[in-house]
């Protein structure tokens, strides 16, 4: 549960729009999330498992709120919605059980674009240019390197690609196309 948790806040991180002219650093990415706009878009989602040698695929809506609220609405093949706010997380409405305050706290400081917060848990790499860049991301603890090697982010302007290496061959990847008035 937690890693999907991680999975929707990293797909709906807002658009990084002022990469256009300066250099590629963290603190050009802080100041890219600090973006007020609203967030939203569609989403294709593939899990790859190892040990079933099979490719699993759904899709859906994703919005954004800066400061508000994050929503991760499941499409295909089931229908399922996941909320995150200052109240905490909701699957469908319900709030999740078991799910430790600082996750929810987490979650909310990377949406809000205090990249700190991201640097603090994991060990940053960036590569690329303003217009086509990638993050990999790879986690700082080691009880979260159990369930996840390593984490990639892909875009120019916005994010367009995440990825998530979960270990025992497992990946899972999302591709992201943001509403066109955006």
């Amino acid at each position: 549960m937690i890693l999907r948790l991680l999975l929707a806040v990293l797909l709906t991180l807002p658009a990084f729009n002022a990469l256009a002219n300066a250099s590629l650093d963290t603190a050009t990415l802080t100041q890219a999330l600090a973006d007020d706009e609203p967030t939203s878009g569609r989403f294709i989602q593939r899990r790859y498992l190892a040990d079933l040698d099979t490719t699993l695929e759904s899709e859906g809506r994703y919005d954004y709120q800066r400061g508000e609220r994050m929503t991760w609405r499941l499409e295909r093949p089931v229908v399922e919605t996941l909320s995150i706010s200052s109240e905490g997380v909701e699957r469908d409405g319900r709030p999740l059980a078991g799910l430790p305050a600082e996750v929810s706290r987490l979650i909310l400081s990377l949406l809000d674009g205090d990249f700190a917060a991201l640097e603090s848990r994991f060990t940053i790499t960036l590569e690329g240019t303003a217009q086509s860049w990638r993050a990999t991301l790879i986690p700082r603890d080691e009880q979260l390197r159990q369930h996840l090697e390593h984490a990639e982010l892909q875009g120019g302007a916005r994010i367009t690609e995440v990825g998530l290496w979960l270990g025992q061959g497992d990946r899972q990847t999302i591709e992201l196309t943001p509403d066109a008035h955006q």
